[in-house]
């Protein structure tokens, strides 16, 4: 059951976890390596745009998105690994 009120801004990173799940159900009913690997890699491929579009959203003003961060705190990603960032948050003061 769907929640009532649902933020649309939200639907394109839906959609793309939804076409990485659907890719992982097609990967895991191949038996041919090959083809597993490679649905597997457009697996990742919608993971890292889910990611990316989730990232644009986080990094919207605060005004509208985020107005917890109006209170003094500022969230930024951690460090990954290869300067890749992580969906991991770390709460950081405002100086």
């Amino acid at each position: 059951m769907e929640p009532k009120h649902r933020e649309r801004r939200y639907d394109e990173v839906r959609r793309c976890l939804a076409e990485a799940d659907a890719a992982f159900a097609r990967a895991g009913a191949v038996t041919d390596e090959r083809e597993r690997g490679q649905m597997i890699e457009e697996a990742e491929t919608w993971l890292v745009r889910a990611e990316r579009r989730l990232n644009k959203l986080i990094d919207r003003p605060a005004s509208a998105a985020h107005p917890q961060l109006l209170t003094g705190e500022d969230r930024s990603f951690g460090g990954g690994r290869s300067g890749h960032s992580s969906l991991v948050w770390r709460r950081t003061p405002k100086a």
